[in-house]
């Protein structure tokens, strides 16, 4: 299954959120595709990211 995690940009600022890495490790160990998405105030980029490129979650 190809699954979209979303987050804020402050999660890459450093200190880079180890959660990040945390949740994509397990997702992929259970054999899913995973993809890092940036939401912020603007929709547009996460439609057109979605509409390129589904995820199934």
């Amino acid at each position: 299954m190809k699954i979209c995690i979303l987050h804020t940009a402050d999660a890459l600022e450093d200190p880079i959120d180890p959660v990040l890495d945390q949740i994509e490790n397990a997702l992929r160990e259970g054999g899913h595709e995973t993809g890092r998405l940036v939401v912020d105030d603007s929709v547009q980029p996460l439609v057109t990211s979605f509409t390129s490129s589904p995820p199934d979650l």
